[in-house]
């Protein structure tokens, strides 16, 4: 059993994009409608567009210098085409620039929840989130429009926004080589969405850096969970700033560096610490108050994981 339809879509490919991969992503509505892929093609190579019925609107159109892909259809369809939208989708994402749907609108069921269906595609899972996200907070924000002032429906979607956000992201440590051969390796550690997303800030902060490896910092996550195990990695963290220090052997001498996430209150421990203990060396005190004053800038360094116990 078939039914009346509307199928739009308004898409940004990747402009390196040819007309025969375009072609070859639609083949599965192109082949339920029965038209001809080379007739296709060739109305793309030729003048950019393909029209097919007896109105303006029906038509695919195509530029491959911008990467702009859109088209309509509508008509009546089989049952099955759904499945062809799905399809199409699916052909569309590893080709797309950026995220994007195809909506299509049955006309013949009363059902509203059924009468428009998004198809949604793009070059990622978080692309496609992403724009889910931004299309589903613009539809919030027109309907508080009706009942909030305009500030206070700003400042609740830009909340949401944060929320959003943040609870994406985990704890990686990411090992790299700041050079290519060499011999040591610095650790850096980040909050990110996942691993394309910590390799991406790692080489961010050492351009030209050689990546080792990338995983999820179970330590830092707690319990010893993975993203998205389950409860919330972002819950109560105090704030975090990450800083480079350098790597030291036993005998002090320094043999790399490495980046270090420390906690805002951990960072002023150590601070406070090592002035305390400029201040008493200044002051010329006896080597007991030296001692525990340095015991004291030990204990933080240990605590906040930049050297081990003793």
């Amino acid at each position: 059993m078939g039914f009346d339809h509307r199928l739009s879509c308004d898409a940004r490919l990747k402009p390196e994009t040819t007309v025969e991969q375009v072609v070859e992503a639609l083949s599965p509505l192109l082949d339920d409608f029965g038209f001809s892929r080379e007739k296709v093609a060739a109305a793309l190579h030729n003048a950019g567009k393909f029209n097919y019925g007896s109105s303006e609107d029906d038509h695919i159109q195509y530029d491959p210098e911008t990467g702009s892909l859109e088209f309509w259809t509508c008509g009546h369809v089989s049952g099955d085409f759904p499945e062809a939208v799905s399809q199409t989708a699916q052909r569309l994402g590893p080709l797309s620039d950026a995220a994007g749907y195809l909506l299509l609108q049955d006309h013949d069921t009363a059902n509203l929840d059924e009468a428009q269906t998004e198809f949604f595609f793009g070059p990622s899972k978080k692309a496609i989130a992403d724009h889910r996200f931004q299309m589903d907070l613009s539809a919030a924000g027109h309907l508080l429009a009706t009942h909030l002032p305009e500030d206070a429906v700003t400042r609740l979607l830009d909340e949401a926004r944060v929320a959003y956000h943040t609870a994406k992201l985990a704890p990686y440590r990411v090992m790299l080589h700041e050079d290519r051969g060499d011999k040591f390796q610095i650790v850096f550690d980040c909050m990110a969405e996942d691993e394309d997303h910590a390799v991406e800030q790692a080489e961010n902060a050492y351009p030209g850096c050689e990546i080792v490896s990338c995983l999820p910092d179970p330590e830092r996550l707690g319990a010893g969970a993975l993203p998205g195990a389950g409860g919330s990695p972002t819950d109560n963290r105090k704030p975090e700033a990450t800083v480079t220090l350098g790597v030291f052997d036993s005998k002090g001498d320094m043999v790399g560096t490495a980046a270090k996430t420390l906690t805002l209150d951990a960072v002023e421990d150590i601070v406070d610490h090592a002035t305390q203990l400029v201040l008493v060396r200044r002051d010329g005190s006896d080597e007991d108050a030296m001692n525990v004053v340095t015991g004291e800038l030990e204990e933080a360094l240990v605590v906040a994981g930049i050297i081990g116990e003793s």
